[in-house]
Parts: C-alpha cells; sequence; structure tokens
C-alpha cells in the first residue's frame, strides 16, 4: 500500500512542478509584453550588492537595454 501511495505522491508533485512551469511561462509572456511598463526581480547578494533574477524583455523596447 506504501508503494501506491508513494507513487501518488510524486506524481501530484509532478503535476504541480508542470502547473507551476506554465504559471511562470504566463506571468513571463504577460510582463514581456506590457506596452508601456518594465518588470524585474531583485536580490542582494552576501554583500549587499543587488542582482537582478529578472528582467522583462519589455525594458529593451522601453529603455533600449537587453534584458540579458
Amino acid at each position: 500500500m506504501d508503494n501506491v501511495l508513494h507513487s501518488r505522491d510524486r506524481g501530484d508533485r509532478a503535476d504541480r512542478r508542470v502547473a507551476h512551469e506554465e504559471a511562470d511561462e504566463r506571468l513571463r509572456l504577460l510582463a514581456d509584453n506590457l506596452p508601456s511598463a518594465a518588470t524585474y526581480q531583485l536580490t542582494r547578494d552576501e554583500r549587499g550588492r543587488p542582482r537582478f533574477l529578472y528582467v522583462s524583455r519589455s525594458i529593451e523596447r522601453l529603455h533600449g537595454i537587453s534584458a540579458d
């Protein structure tokens, strides 16, 4: 019985991961296509220096700066 439950748990986790990845992709598409705004995610490293984890592609259209 434990093996069946374990298999089901793995399947549920995989389903949640796929759903999360799909939601992330929808959010990226929305952020990249905002007509007059850019979005970003910023963190700080161990020394307190800022580091961008994400910058929407719309930043290039608005400011001429590459998101890469």
